[in-house]
């Protein structure tokens, strides 16, 4: 241990001993980092203008304060597409109360699991079959 000591503050003396090293190992690097990110910018704005003197893209039109975002989401969710027959709603709306936070994630991944299954060629009737059984089990759970 005390021999890498003497050898890394042997080496440490060495790279301090010149002011001319020390510039060129740290302080140049430093400068040419700062330098880029102050002229980050200012290559974007070439980049999407063309020229300096325009103002940047705005790709993203931000709104002005935050109540006004969450009414553009309110608006965006009250205005939904619905393409569901009525026999399908009243299907889905009765269905509903089979499912619950219990069996969720194990109906997703039985539906991962056949699909898994079928994209490896197995046997669509069996593995149709044993995801009616696993279905019937994880929809009885309450």
């Amino acid at each position: 241990m005390r021999k890498v000591f003497t050898v890394f503050k042997r080496e440490v003396g060495k790279l301090f001993s010149s002011w001319r090293r020390t510039f060129t190992l740290f302080l140049l690097p430093a400068v040419f980092l700062v330098g880029m990110l102050n002229l980050f910018p200012i290559l974007l704005n070439y980049l999407s203008t063309g020229t300096l003197n325009k103002m940047p893209v705005t790709v993203v039109n931000a709104p002005d304060s935050f109540m006004e975002f969450i009414d553009d989401t309110l608006k965006a969710k009250s205005f939904r597409y619905n393409y569901m027959t009525d026999d399908e709603r009243n299907f889905s709306t009765r269905f509903a109360r089979f499912i619950n936070e219990k069996n969720v994630m194990n109906i997703t991944d039985e539906l991962t699991l056949a699909q898994q299954h079928i994209e490896q060629n197995v046997n669509a009737r069996m593995v149709f079959f044993d995801f009616a059984l696993k279905m019937i089990v994880l929809l009885i759970q309450k």
